[in-house]
């Protein structure tokens, strides 16, 4: 109400009424102040250009159209924006207009009556004489300070002279040319010439001593860029901390080019450039800055040819046919050479997919292949319908649609700031339910169907969508709001747009405004010269922002590391991290908490502030004093990734091994992602690299390996050459190495390229397997497909079935298919697991849960592509292909509301507020909080919204953890979201000058004074994120299970209680919490044998000590866990082969791991093949609790935890079906001699949310627990694996004071390599084994409480008076029946003698 309120005080305060002989026509201005009085666009220009917007209204209703005329023809109509039956917004532009005052008159008629309104407005002239000032600041700033509304451009005489605007008026000068003799500079105005001298920012500098230069690759030889934009590089030694230099081309200008630092220490840095105007063959001179001149350092003449993006092999002579209503299909035969390229297709403008092979291959190899791919439209679509590929012409196909749709309309809207630069925007549009929206667009970012739609959709819906305006904005330039139906009409606002006649209301951005950097002051840190050596550091920034205009706690600024360990100069910003401001009540400031990377460089930390919104202005900190810096302090800077040093390959058996030497000598290497792809074939191998493919050496010089199955179990295989296409390596901080061969933006990922060292040999990026001359021109076939709908209600999950052969060299081994769901809009991809195979056919499943925003208004058409044969050719068969030889290939699955968590803002571990994002919210919804914090007693929380809307909730009173929580909604009808896991930020303060990781809060003068964070804590310890690794089939997961223990789940401290079960805190286990990981000191590393031995001594426990010190009369207990045999099972469950272990090759990893390796002789069982297969096993020990990633699952490993990683590499199997059993052995022992000892064995399912198997084994109170993940890593995806309890099938022991159990681990068939990750450890008892049921006892004589004696003697006298009841029958009977046979015989004598 407030704001309709004002909008119709502002319409009678600003515009004029004119009424003409009783006229009943209005005229309403509605245009700002700024386009009355203006300066022309730049300062060169002497025009100015002015938009006018104005509402006419018929009072009468008369309904008689408007026309529209002026007084001058430089006025031009531009025709209705938005009307009704009796109004109209329109505008009228006015161009070109010269310096001075105007007027101009505008006439509106309808029918016989007019009226009139003239506007009045100013060019204003931006003289020559204006005042300046220029900041004495490591850039020059100039201000203009005498003009009255904004400059938004300058222009400079001087080609060498690039600027940005920071402020006001205000605007930052660099030049491409560094000298150090004052700079003059002209500024270009209308009305004359403006010099300016500036004296050289270098004038202080001695630039550039010693000087030492390496090219890569040899300027003599011819060089060919082996990735799109990875040209030649250049490596500068420098003593000088910022290095300047010039490269002079005969044929074009000076010019400086952008070099960065890599790595070094100060006063010997290394700095890498691109060398960029490269004209082939011609002689370029690298100069630099030395003293007050440039000297020549170098001449280079390179023999250059540049890599261009592949064509796609596209012919000119594509065929279109449409045998669907809603579909069509393109085909085409390549006329070139396939080579890996990404291909975006369009449909009306809007990209509906961007794939690479093998999306549309339905027959061939790279050198020549055949192409069909179909596409779906709405039966609304507009004929016709446009398609295009990448950037080839527009194709206009003529449908049978049904055009009959109308332009979408946006009838409200509104928008809420949330936090950061995420603003909530609420629409409403006038859709229905024949004509939904395809996808609302903001900010470049499309939002399907009914995805966030919050209203009934049958008639105009609301939608809800928030909005990341770091990037972006709702004007022109940012795409502003962009409405689309199913059929490709498209409703375009901006904030020029008016949505209302009455009120008139245009789309608004009300958060908008340019940082002024004469409005930034008093920056301050709360730590510098920080010392960053080997750790992350955090920090916080201050400052203040003063402006009249502002209203502190209602803006968010953003600050942005420019280094090169934040940030890879040239990379897209959007994509890396930025942290954002929250305004301080307590001192009055702004406060930006952030992160510096370990091993930054020494000196100034560069970095800049943002408000957001596309054309925001960035503050860099290189225009403040030195003063308001930040001092970075370190003896070894490393900016560059990890590089490849050495490449091999060695062929074994059916595989390919290839084999690398990675280097990172400061950071040291973490992880690495590989692609290497068929030349011919196109077969694609993904791996990644870890400490567990190193064979030799350390993390800072290492060599890896890795497997590719090439050869398939009938020894089928094409000869063709392997082609590393893609490599991202990262060391321990997060530096990045990267190449891609087809990246188009590969250029500004040039100067982090791997292998620069093999610029000049591309021939190091092949590989060679030697197949004999074997090819097969039959591609695979398809045989069967069919789509399964979930039958539960409310689910959007599909399974899909297909089956492929190929008769004459079979499929090839570990490439999978790739099935791809189109809509008119989206498309969607899923990689199907094998669920049969044999040496010529294989069956596949791929079960597909859909997004919410996926196809809720559409069909979704499947095709499938990727089958690729062991002779050289694919195969793939498009939607229509699928439709024509099958029951169908499209799927419908609707709409569905629930209540679901779907992201958060972020926090950290002091608490306070927390949004909660998702769908279906309302303000009755509590928010219930598990809190996993031993400090807070392991408490819940129950909070109600202090803000609500639809898709966004805020929580005040959030506890201060630095423990992970777990969130739930909960409406009045108990009806729950799902849980959704927040993780705090910890920012760990602590100050270089007091003692390490000093928890006082009382560092140094400017802590006390402006920070107000609490004491840090220590941070549990996580090991590096890695990238999610693909999943096959539904993941097996541990079924719910009743909470246990007296207390339940142990009490508080121990665990807390959940649907599942207990879950515990460390350091207690079990499945009632009762158990505590018992803390011991690192055993010795066995260095013949992957075994892990432990010895504990009774006076240890009872004293919890963690010393693993014994004496010659302690008694002990002793356990033992080895990785025992491998086994190949048969279909029934049978092992069909055994293979013991022989000699393990050790190897040191560090000080808390250990690697061994051993190989075995697999031989067929006719005879005729034996292969070899290497099983390498690595043992971690874990001193502290750490959180570790395996299998895309976060694993807790409790304190003093011993893990095997065991990774196996490519077996040859006897049949498809069959599995691979890991047997491994745990024992547990005792030298007590007691009569009272006992044992008992334990397995089971956990109840964490670990999804594991447990295995407990105890003697006395002490047991030895092993946990067995029930997923592994097969061929890089994730899969589920079976444990097995063999204790009767392999004759454990089960003694009262020894015990010993054997777990199979159950591998189902893979290709190349599995892996898997079962870990032991210690545990205490509080309750005795004895009293268990299934103890093992040396005697086990059971003691008798009073109510049982009373029982039993109850029960006893009442079985002595059954016996005498009983005796006294048969006596009694016993009488009778003699007195029976008495009688009777005499009664037969009697009959006798009768006789």
């Amino acid at each position: 109400m407030k704001i309709f309120l004002f909008l119709f005080l502002f319409l009678f305060l600003n515009s004029v009424l004119l009424l003409i002989n009783g006229q009943s026509i209005k005229i309403y201005d509605l245009s700002s102040f700024d386009e009355q009085n203006k300066y022309p666009n730049s300062s060169e220009l002497s025009t100015c250009n002015f938009i006018f917007y104005f509402l006419s209204v018929d009072d009468l209703k008369t309904g008689i159209p408007f026309t529209y005329s002026s007084n001058t023809p430089l006025a031009v109509f531009k025709g209705p924006k938005i009307h009704n039956s009796s109004s109209e917004i329109n505008s009228f532009e006015f161009l070109g207009a010269d310096y001075g005052y105007y007027e101009f008159t505008i006439i509106v008629t309808a029918g016989s009556k007019s009226s009139s309104f003239v506007y009045k407005f100013s060019c204003w002239v931006v003289n020559s004489n204006q005042e300046f000032n220029p900041y004495n600041t490591f850039t020059w700033i100039l201000k203009f300070e005498s003009l009255n509304c904004l400059l938004n451009k300058i222009k400079f005489i001087e080609l060498d002279i690039k600027y940005s605007k920071i402020g006001r008026n205000t605007f930052a000068i660099s030049s491409s040319l560094v000298q150090k003799s004052p700079k003059s500079i002209t500024i270009d105005f209308a009305s004359g010439h403006l010099l300016i001298k500036l004296e050289s920012i270098f004038s202080n500098y001695n630039i550039n001593k010693n000087i030492n230069i390496a090219l890569y690759p040899n300027p003599n030889l011819i060089i060919e860029e082996k990735g799109i934009g990875y040209g030649p590089l250049f490596k500068i030694n420098s003593s000088s901390l910022f290095p300047y230099y010039n490269i002079h081309n005969p044929n074009s200008p000076n010019f400086q080019n952008t070099i960065s630092p890599i790595y070094g220490f100060p006063g010997q840095y290394t700095f890498i450039g691109q060398i960029k105007n490269l004209d082939n063959g011609e002689n370029l001179t690298l100069k630099t800055l030395n003293g007050t001149s440039f000297i020549d350092i170098s001449t280079i003449k390179f023999n250059f040819k540049e890599k261009k993006q592949d064509s796609f092999g596209i012919s000119s002579n594509i065929g279109y046919s449409q045998t669907n209503p809603t579909f069509f299909t393109i085909s085409f035969k390549s006329i070139s050479e396939f080579k890996y390229s990404t291909n975006d297709y369009y449909l009306n403008g809007l990209k509906v997919i961007s794939s690479s092979f093998p999306f549309g291959f339905i027959n061939g190899s790279n050198e020549s292949f055949n192409y069909e791919a179909t596409f779906s439209f709405s039966p609304l679509t507009v004929s016709p319908l446009q398609f295009q590929i990448n950037s080839e012409p527009t194709k206009s196909i003529i449908t049978i649609g049904n055009p009959g749709s109308n332009f979408q309309k946006i009838l409200s809207y509104e928008i809420n700031h949330l936090f950061e630069f995420k603003y909530l925007i609420k629409i409403t549009t006038d859709a229905s339910l024949n004509n939904l929206p395809g996808y609302i667009k903001i900010n470049e970012v499309y939002y399907f169907g009914l995805e966030k739609c919050t209203s009934n959709e049958t008639n105009n819906p609301t939608f809800e969508i928030i909005v990341d305006f770091l990037y972006g904005s709702l004007d022109e330039d940012g795409g502003g709001i962009e409405i689309s139906d199913t059929s490709g009409k498209k409703s375009l606002y901006t904030t020029s747009s008016f949505y209302s006649i009455s009120p008139p209301l245009k789309i608004n951005y009300p958060f908008n405004f340019d940082i002024d950097i004469k409005n930034i002051q008093d920056i301050k840190f709360l730590f510098n010269n920080i010392d960053v050596r080997n750790k992350k550091r955090a920090n916080i920034m201050y400052f203040n922002y003063t402006s009249s205009n502002i209203i502190n706690n209602q803006i968010t600024f953003a600050l942005h590391l420019s280094d090169r360990t934040s940030y890879i100069p040239g990379e897209p910003l959007k994509d890396n991290k930025f942290y954002y401001s929250k305004w301080n009540s307590t001192i009055k400031m702004f406060q930006i908490e952030f992160f510096i990377n370990g091993n930054s460089m020494s000196g100034i930390l560069p970095w800049f502030l943002t408000n957001g919104n596309q054309n925001s202005l960035q503050i860099s900190n290189s225009f403040f004093p030195l003063e308001n810096q930040l001092i970075i302090l370190n003896t070894s800077y490393d900016g560059y990734g990890p590089i490849i040093t050495s490449i091999q390959q060695r062929n074994i058996s059916h595989s390919l091994l290839v084999i690398f030497q990675i280097e990172d000598l400061i950071n040291g290497f973490s992880h690495g992602d590989f692609i290497i792809r068929g030349e011919v074939d196109n077969s694609i191998y993904k791996f990644q690299l870890t400490e567990f493919n190193r064979v030799f050496g350390t993390n800072k010089i290492g060599i890896y390996e890795h497997a590719l199955l090439i050869r398939s179990n009938n020894l089928k295989c094409f000869n063709q050459t392997y082609v590393i296409s893609d490599v991202i390596l990262y060391d321990i901080h997060g530096n990045r190495a990267i190449f891609q061969e087809w990246n188009k933006d590969g250029g500004y990922y040039s100067t982090t390229n791997p292998f620069i060292n093999y610029l000049s040999n591309p021939d190091v990026f092949k590989f060679s397997y030697d197949c004999g001359n074997y090819i097969d021109l039959t591609p695979p076939e398809l045989l069967s497909f069919s789509i399964e709908k979930s039958s539960q209600q409310n689910q959007r999950t599909i399974t899909i079935l297909f089956e492929a052969r190929d008769l004459d060299s079979g499929l090839k081994p570990n490439q999978f298919p790739t099935l791809y769901g189109i809509t008119p809009m989206q498309s969607i991809q899923s990689i199907p697991t094998i669920v049969f195979m044999n040496d010529t056919h294989v069956k596949y499943k791929s079960i597909i849960e859909f997004p919410i925003s996926f196809a809720n208004i559409s069909t979704i058409y499947f095709s499938v592509y990727g089958f690729i044969n062991n002779g050289g050719h694919f195969s793939g068969f498009s939607s229509d292909y699928i439709s024509r030889h099958f029951i169908t290939s499209a799927v419908d699955i609707g709409f569905t509301r629930y209540l679901a968590i779907e992201s958060s803002s972020d926090i950290t571990s002091e608490g306070g507020e927390l949004w909660v994002i998702g769908r279906e919210f309302h303000s009755t919804l509590s928010l219930k909080i598990n809190y996993l914090d031993e400090n807070l007693g392991f408490s819940q929380q129950h909070l109600t919204p202090i803000k609500s809307y639809s898709t966004a909730l805020l929580f005040n009173g959030i506890n201060k953890t630095n423990q992970n929580f777990i969130i739930k909604l909960i409406d009045l009808n108990g009806i729950e979201s799902n849980e959704y896991l927040i993780i705090p930020i910890l920012f760990n303060y602590y100050d270089d000058n007091n003692n390490n990781n000093n928890n006082s809060n009382d560092n140094n003068n400017t802590s006390e004074s402006l920070t107000t964070t609490p004491s840090p804590t220590t941070p549990t310890n996580q090991t590096t994120p890695t990238p999610s690794l693909p999943t096959t089939t539904p993941l097996v997961t541990n079924q719910p299970q009743q909470c246990k223990g007296t207390p339940v789940c142990g009490s508080p401290k121990n665990g807390y209680c959940t649907s599942n079960g207990c879950v515990c805190f460390s350091p207690y286990t079990g499945l009632d919490c009762l158990s505590k990981t018992l803390v011991l000191e690192q055993p010795k590393f066995n260095t013949t044998y992957p075994t892990s031995e432990m010895q504990i001594s009774f006076e240890q426990l009872q004293q919890s000590s963690a010393s693993n010190s014994l004496n010659e009369n302690s008694v002990f207990f002793k356990t033992l866990i080895a990785v025992s045999s491998l086994r190949e099972m048969d279909i029934n469950n049978k092992p069909i082969k055994t293979f013991k272990f022989g000699k393990w090759s050790y190897s040191k990893i560090d000080s808390s791991s250990s690697r061994y390796t051993t190989t075995i002789n697999v031989k067929s069982l006719d005879g005729k093949k034996t292969t070899q297969t290497q099983i390498v096993t690595v043992l971690q020990w874990f001193e502290n609790e750490t959180t570790i990633e395996f299998a895309n699952q976060n694993i807790s490993m409790n304190p003093s935890t011993n893990k095997f990683t065991i990774s196996i590499s490519s077996y040859q199997f006897e049949n498809p079906l069959h599995n691979l059993q890991l047997v491994m052995e745990a024992s547990i022992s005792t030298t007590q001699d007691d009569d009272k000892i006992c044992s008992l064995r334990e397995y089971g399912e956990t109840s964490s949310g670990d999804n594991s198997n447990y295995l407990k084994i105890k003697v006395d109170d002490v047991s030895l627990y092993g946990r067995f993940i029930r997923r592994a890593i097969v061929d890089t995806f994730v899969k589920s694996v079976d444990n097995i309890l063999l204790d009767s099938s392999l004759n454990a022991l089960s003694n009262p004071d020894e015990l010993q159990s054997f777990i199979g681990i159950t591998i189902p068939y893979f290709n190349d390599n599995v892996i898997i990750d079962p870990d032991f450890s210690i545990l205490i008892d509080d309750n005795s084994v004895s009293d268990e049921e299934d103890a093992i006892c040396k005697n086990k004589k059971p003691s008798i409480s009073s109510t049982q004696l009373a029982g039993i003697i109850i029960g006893c006298v009442l079985f002595a008076i059954i016996i005498v009841i009983v005796s006294t029958y048969f006596i009694i009977k016993k009488r009778k029946e003699s007195k029976f046979i008495s009688k009777s015989n005499n009664k037969m004598k009697d009959f006798g003698s009768e006789k």
